[in-house]
């Protein structure tokens, strides 16, 4: 579990999750209303148990991921977005840094 510092931002925020995973979604936005952030856009994930590829090492989770983020970075060139956050739909928030 990702564990991440946040502050109120202005930033485009992007939350990745499985369009077969409603039950993170769900407890993502529970989480987001407590801490106050709401600065955020869902991004359905490229379910990689789903492509069959041939001749490569990755998992299918890897796969997954790999497209999944290379669609956020087309997205944010053709909206000419320069800064975003990408988080997983079971990130934490916390005010604490050991």
């Amino acid at each position: 579990m990702l564990i991440f510092l946040c502050y109120k931002s202005k930033i485009k925020t992007f939350i990745v999750n499985l369009d077969r995973r409603p039950d993170r979604m769900k407890t993502f936005k529970k989480t987001c209303k407590e801490v106050d952030f709401l600065n955020w856009q869902r991004f359905s994930a490229i379910d990689g148990s789903l492509i069959h590829k041939e001749n490569t090492s990755l998992l299918p989770g890897e796969i997954g991921v790999l497209m999944t983020h290379f669609e956020i970075i087309k997205k944010c060139y053709e909206e000419n977005l320069n800064n975003v956050l990408i988080l997983e739909d079971d990130v934490s928030f916390t005010d604490q840094i050991n």
